[in-house]
């Protein structure tokens, strides 16, 4: 830029920008009067980069710090078990996963354990931090269907040492899917991160070839020395044992089973679920869970608003078409909004209850500030 001529833009404009590259949810307390940036917004960017890096700031607590460094390596051991299984160059991608996403679990958990304030160390030998299985099971209860789909692939990852298998055979698969969807779903309740908006689109969606008959166990006989054979038949049937004791609601949560009706329409925007298919079995699949809106997303606008009552949160309908659309994109995100084209009203999910009970406890303004959100973005766009 040419000396001494000045660039039209304010330090809040700068600020809202910085704030917006982090992820960060803008909040009005990060300005004040005049040009001043506060405390809380420059807090807010450290905090931001802070997640980026892993590195805690020091005005936290210690633990706040330990929770930190946690779940920034939970969330980089996962993304890195996703790239692997999805990457068709790595022949052992059941081991690589394995070991990376039960590394990834174990750490949200411990990060979940410490945020209830209980002890994740070995009492007999403070060195030693708990196992995965402990750990699961004080956080989720052995008789859960996320607990038994994690101890699944955790013994996956016991005997994928000592076993030969390059390639994923459709049963493992289901299991894998449905736990990477529950890892990303318990993030964000526990701890309000996306970390979808870390992943490109499509990259969560575990690949399989599309013709199913050919990745069965039975199918890659050939393939599978004799040891694994026995091993994958063995744990199949312990998956079988495993569903009959778990509740037909919770299935997903222990594998994502795939059952495709396939509709054809012109715009993929509208469709439940985008298959990619070959007609020769060259192509491949990519599984996206296909949605039961009225399972899923229960709520409509006024069911939501009544659901939210219970809650001793009252909002309007203004509230939620017009500023929580627009300033946090409710209806965007397909964790909280689903508009099936055959009456193209918006369905809202469980996950946008309790996403707003979480705000308003931790800010009880939350709504109020919400609308004023919106107004500033309405009035800001008729002046520019």
């Amino acid at each position: 830029m040419p000396r001494g001529k000045k660039q039209n833009i304010g330090k809040h404009a700068c600020l809202k920008e910085i704030i917006s590259q982090l992820n960060i949810e803008w909040n009005p307390d990060y300005i004040s009067g005049g040009s001043t940036i506060t405390v809380d917004g420059i807090k807010a960017v450290l905090d931001g980069v802070s997640l980026l890096t892993g590195i805690p700031p020091s005005f936290i607590s210690e633990k706040e710090r330990e929770i930190r460094r946690l779940l920034h390596k939970s969330q980089e051991s996962f993304l890195l078990s996703i790239e692997m299984i999805n990457k068709i160059t790595i022949p052992y991608k059941i081991e690589s996963f394995c070991f990376l996403f039960c590394n990834a679990w174990e750490l949200l958990l411990k990060s979940k354990l410490l945020l209830q304030g209980e002890n994740i160390r070995d009492a007999k030998n403070p060195q030693k931090t708990y196992g995965i299985g402990k750990c699961a099971r004080k956080v989720l209860g052995k008789h859960d269907a996320i607990y038994k789909n994690l101890m699944s692939i955790n013994e996956l990852r016991d005997e994928a040492t000592h076993l030969f298998i390059d390639i994923i055979p459709y049963s493992i698969m289901g299991v894998f899917q449905a736990g990477a969807s529950n890892f990303s779903s318990k993030l964000f309740e526990w701890f309000d991160i996306d970390i979808t908006k870390r992943v490109p689109g499509g990259t969560m969606n575990l690949i399989i070839d599309a013709d199913l008959s050919k990745v069965s166990v039975e199918a890659l006989n050939k393939r599978l020395t004799a040891d694994t054979l026995y091993y994958l038949k063995g744990w199949e049937k312990k998956m079988a044992i495993e569903l009959d004791d778990i509740n037909e609601s919770d299935i997903n949560k222990f594998i994502n089973p795939i059952n495709i009706k396939l509709a054809y329409v012109k715009n993929p925007n509208k469709a439940d679920t985008i298959q990619y298919l070959g007609s020769s079995g060259k192509g491949v699949t990519k599984i996206i869970q296909t949605k039961d809106p009225d399972k899923d997303y229960p709520y409509f606008t006024k069911e939501l608003i009544e659901k939210l009552k219970e809650k001793k949160i009252t909002l309007n309908i203004y509230d939620i078409t017009k500023s929580l659309a627009t300033v946090y994109g409710i209806k965007d995100n397909n964790k909280f909004c689903y508009i099936p084209s055959k009456h193209n009203q918006p369905q809202y999910s469980q996950a946008l209850v309790d996403w707003l009970k979480y705000k308003v406890e931790q800010e009880p303004d939350f709504i109020v500030n919400t609308r004023l959100l919106y107004k500033d973005q309405i009035n800001e766009k008729k002046n520019n």
